[in-house]
């Protein structure tokens, strides 16, 4: 499918979809660093809450790693940001 606001392609299927304006590139050694700015955010409304905001749950997304040639996908929920540290105060 065409993106709307830049010139690229992307895969319908995908839950969410990032569309991102290159503003630099870095080369940093054997890779290199990426900077853009999101221009626009597609998400399937059944990988959404509720409220109308993305589940990660539902989402399940997947990280690369360039060490092992892997994919790996993200762990359990851990808490809720803002807050849970303050148990480990008590």
């Amino acid at each position: 499918m065409s993106s709307e606001f830049v010139v690229s392609p992307y895969v319908d299927e995908f839950p969410v979809v990032l569309e991102c304006k290159l503003i630099d590139s870095i080369k940093l050694g054997s890779h290199t660093l990426i900077i853009g700015e999101v221009l626009d955010v597609k998400t399937d409304e059944a990988v959404l809450d509720e409220n109308g905001l993305p589940e990660l749950g539902k989402i399940k997304p997947f990280l690369y790693d360039p060490g092992s040639l892997s994919y790996h996908g993200t762990g359990r929920y851990l808490g809720k940001a803002f807050s849970m540290g303050k148990q480990l105060k008590d």
